[in-house]
Protein backbone atom coordinates (compact mmCIF):
# COMPACT_ATOMS: atom_id res chain seq x y z
CA UNK A 1 0.00 0.00 0.00
CA UNK A 2 2.96 2.33 0.60
CA UNK A 3 4.19 1.82 -2.96
CA UNK A 4 0.68 2.52 -4.25
CA UNK A 5 0.73 5.86 -2.47
CA UNK A 6 4.14 6.54 -4.00
CA UNK A 7 2.71 5.81 -7.43
CA UNK A 8 -0.12 8.29 -6.75
CA UNK A 9 2.52 11.00 -6.62
CA UNK A 10 3.34 10.34 -10.30
CA UNK A 11 -0.17 11.35 -11.35
CA UNK A 12 -0.73 14.77 -12.92
CA UNK A 13 -2.66 16.08 -9.94
CA UNK A 14 -1.83 19.12 -7.84
CA UNK A 15 -1.78 17.74 -4.30
CA UNK A 16 -2.28 20.02 -1.28
CA UNK A 17 -0.17 20.06 1.86
CA UNK A 18 0.46 17.93 3.95
CA UNK A 19 -0.35 15.23 1.38
CA UNK A 20 2.16 16.72 -1.11
CA UNK A 21 5.05 16.33 1.37
CA UNK A 22 4.00 12.81 2.35
CA UNK A 23 3.76 11.72 -1.29
CA UNK A 24 7.17 13.25 -2.01
CA UNK A 25 8.73 11.04 0.66
CA UNK A 26 6.84 7.98 -0.62
CA UNK A 27 8.21 8.56 -4.15
CA UNK A 28 11.32 6.62 -3.08
CA UNK A 29 9.21 3.45 -3.00
CA UNK A 30 8.48 3.93 -6.70
CA UNK A 31 12.22 4.24 -7.39
CA UNK A 32 12.00 7.94 -8.26
CA UNK A 33 15.57 9.21 -8.13
CA UNK A 34 14.57 12.89 -8.13
CA UNK A 35 14.07 12.71 -4.36
CA UNK A 36 17.77 11.81 -4.00
CA UNK A 37 18.77 14.59 -6.43
CA UNK A 38 20.85 12.28 -8.63
CA UNK A 39 20.88 15.00 -11.29
CA UNK A 40 23.87 16.42 -9.41
CA UNK A 41 25.83 13.26 -10.30
CA UNK A 42 24.53 12.39 -13.77
CA UNK A 43 23.40 15.79 -15.03
CA UNK A 44 19.95 16.63 -16.30
CA UNK A 45 19.79 13.69 -18.69
CA UNK A 46 16.42 11.97 -18.50
CA UNK A 47 17.93 8.79 -19.97
CA UNK A 48 20.63 8.53 -17.27
CA UNK A 49 18.13 9.22 -14.52
CA UNK A 50 15.84 6.50 -15.92
CA UNK A 51 18.79 4.12 -16.24
CA UNK A 52 19.72 4.62 -12.59
CA UNK A 53 16.12 4.01 -11.63
CA UNK A 54 16.17 0.67 -13.45
CA UNK A 55 19.32 -0.69 -11.80
CA UNK A 56 17.96 -0.31 -8.26
CA UNK A 57 16.08 -3.64 -8.15
CA UNK A 58 18.77 -5.85 -9.77
CA UNK A 59 21.49 -4.23 -7.64
CA UNK A 60 19.39 -4.79 -4.53
CA UNK A 61 19.03 -8.48 -5.47
CA UNK A 62 22.79 -8.79 -5.98
CA UNK A 63 23.45 -7.02 -2.68
CA UNK A 64 21.10 -9.40 -0.85
CA UNK A 65 22.80 -12.41 -2.47
CA UNK A 66 26.22 -11.07 -1.44
CA UNK A 67 25.17 -10.44 2.17
CA UNK A 68 23.71 -13.94 2.47
CA UNK A 69 26.87 -15.41 0.91
CA UNK A 70 29.04 -13.58 3.46
CA UNK A 71 26.73 -14.68 6.26
CA UNK A 72 27.13 -18.30 5.16
CA UNK A 73 30.88 -18.03 4.74
CA UNK A 74 31.72 -16.26 8.02
CA UNK A 75 28.81 -16.73 10.41
CA UNK A 76 26.56 -19.73 9.61
CA UNK A 77 28.20 -22.38 7.39
CA UNK A 78 25.11 -24.61 7.68
CA UNK A 79 22.93 -21.92 6.06
CA UNK A 80 21.13 -23.08 2.90
CA UNK A 81 22.29 -20.36 0.49
CA UNK A 82 19.80 -20.99 -2.34
CA UNK A 83 16.84 -21.21 0.05
CA UNK A 84 17.73 -18.03 1.95
CA UNK A 85 18.59 -16.04 -1.17
CA UNK A 86 15.45 -17.16 -2.98
CA UNK A 87 13.26 -16.09 -0.07
CA UNK A 88 14.99 -12.78 0.64
CA UNK A 89 15.05 -11.66 -3.00
CA UNK A 90 11.55 -13.09 -3.57
CA UNK A 91 10.07 -11.12 -0.68
CA UNK A 92 11.66 -7.90 -1.94
CA UNK A 93 10.47 -8.42 -5.50
CA UNK A 94 7.02 -9.41 -4.29
CA UNK A 95 6.77 -6.30 -2.11
CA UNK A 96 8.03 -3.90 -4.78
CA UNK A 97 6.70 -5.64 -7.90
CA UNK A 98 4.19 -2.92 -8.77
CA UNK A 99 6.77 -0.16 -8.30
CA UNK A 100 9.33 -2.01 -10.43
CA UNK A 101 6.79 -2.58 -13.20
CA UNK A 102 5.52 1.01 -13.15
CA UNK A 103 9.09 2.27 -13.23
CA UNK A 104 9.91 0.09 -16.25
CA UNK A 105 6.84 1.22 -18.22
CA UNK A 106 7.43 4.98 -17.80
CA UNK A 107 8.71 5.53 -21.37
CA UNK A 108 5.57 3.93 -22.77
CA UNK A 109 3.17 6.31 -20.99
CA UNK A 110 2.83 9.34 -23.24
CA UNK A 111 0.36 12.16 -23.71
CA UNK A 112 -0.55 13.82 -27.00
CA UNK A 113 0.24 17.42 -27.77
CA UNK A 114 -2.55 19.59 -29.15
CA UNK A 115 -2.92 19.43 -32.91
CA UNK A 116 -0.33 17.32 -34.68
CA UNK A 117 2.49 18.16 -32.29
CA UNK A 118 3.46 14.61 -31.36
CA UNK A 119 3.57 13.37 -27.79
CA UNK A 120 5.72 13.55 -24.67
CA UNK A 121 6.38 11.24 -21.76
CA UNK A 122 4.08 11.89 -18.81
CA UNK A 123 6.93 11.35 -16.33
CA UNK A 124 9.34 13.61 -18.24
CA UNK A 125 7.56 16.06 -20.58
CA UNK A 126 10.83 17.31 -22.10
CA UNK A 127 11.32 13.91 -23.78
CA UNK A 128 9.33 13.45 -26.99
CA UNK A 129 7.86 9.98 -27.44
CA UNK A 130 9.07 8.19 -30.56
CA UNK A 131 11.47 11.09 -31.13
CA UNK A 132 14.72 9.12 -31.07
CA UNK A 133 17.74 10.03 -28.98
CA UNK A 134 16.96 9.90 -25.27
CA UNK A 135 13.58 8.28 -25.81
CA UNK A 136 15.07 5.41 -27.82
CA UNK A 137 17.70 4.86 -25.12
CA UNK A 138 14.98 4.80 -22.46
CA UNK A 139 12.89 2.28 -24.42
CA UNK A 140 15.91 0.00 -24.85
CA UNK A 141 16.78 0.26 -21.14
CA UNK A 142 13.12 -0.40 -20.28
CA UNK A 143 13.00 -3.50 -22.47
CA UNK A 144 16.25 -4.85 -21.01
CA UNK A 145 15.05 -4.06 -17.50
CA UNK A 146 11.80 -5.91 -18.19
CA UNK A 147 13.79 -8.95 -19.33
CA UNK A 148 16.15 -8.76 -16.35
CA UNK A 149 13.73 -7.87 -13.55
CA UNK A 150 10.17 -8.89 -14.41
CA UNK A 151 10.51 -11.98 -16.63
CA UNK A 152 12.78 -13.98 -14.25
CA UNK A 153 10.61 -13.20 -11.23
CA UNK A 154 7.42 -14.19 -13.07
CA UNK A 155 9.14 -17.35 -14.35
CA UNK A 156 10.09 -18.35 -10.79
CA UNK A 157 6.56 -17.68 -9.53
CA UNK A 158 4.96 -19.68 -12.36
CA UNK A 159 7.47 -22.53 -11.92
CA UNK A 160 6.95 -22.71 -8.15
CA UNK A 161 3.15 -22.55 -8.41
CA UNK A 162 2.97 -25.03 -11.30
CA UNK A 163 5.14 -27.57 -9.49
CA UNK A 164 3.57 -27.10 -6.07
CA UNK A 165 1.29 -30.16 -6.20
CA UNK A 166 3.85 -32.57 -7.60
CA UNK A 167 6.59 -31.30 -5.26
CA UNK A 168 4.42 -31.61 -2.16
CA UNK A 169 3.29 -35.11 -3.17
CA UNK A 170 6.92 -36.28 -3.19
CA UNK A 171 8.29 -36.30 0.38
CA UNK A 172 11.89 -35.81 -0.76
CA UNK A 173 11.11 -32.70 -2.84
CA UNK A 174 8.37 -31.35 -0.57
CA UNK A 175 10.54 -29.81 2.12
CA UNK A 176 13.01 -28.30 -0.35
CA UNK A 177 10.27 -26.83 -2.58
CA UNK A 178 8.29 -25.36 0.30
CA UNK A 179 11.33 -23.80 1.99
CA UNK A 180 12.82 -22.46 -1.25
CA UNK A 181 9.56 -20.78 -2.22
CA UNK A 182 8.34 -19.95 1.27
CA UNK A 183 7.91 -16.30 0.24
CA UNK A 184 5.07 -17.37 -2.09
CA UNK A 185 3.18 -19.93 -0.04
CA UNK A 186 3.60 -19.17 3.67
CA UNK A 187 0.52 -16.90 3.90
CA UNK A 188 -1.94 -19.30 2.31
CA UNK A 189 -3.62 -22.55 3.23
CA UNK A 190 -2.31 -25.54 1.26
CA UNK A 191 -5.63 -25.76 -0.60
CA UNK A 192 -5.19 -22.21 -1.96
CA UNK A 193 -1.48 -22.33 -2.88
CA UNK A 194 -2.18 -20.74 -6.30
CA UNK A 195 -2.89 -17.37 -4.62
CA UNK A 196 0.86 -17.10 -3.96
Amino acid sequence: SVQTLGILSTMSVVWVEPLRSALKVLMMFSFDMHILQVECMVGQSAAWSYCLRQVVAPCAALYIALVIFLKKKFHKPELLYIVETSNAVGVCYQAFFVSILVSITLPFVCYSHPGKGGSSMVSNPSVLCFGGGEYTAMVVVGAVSFLVSIVPFLAVVVYATWNYRSATADNERSWRHLTTFRFLFFRYKPQTYYFG
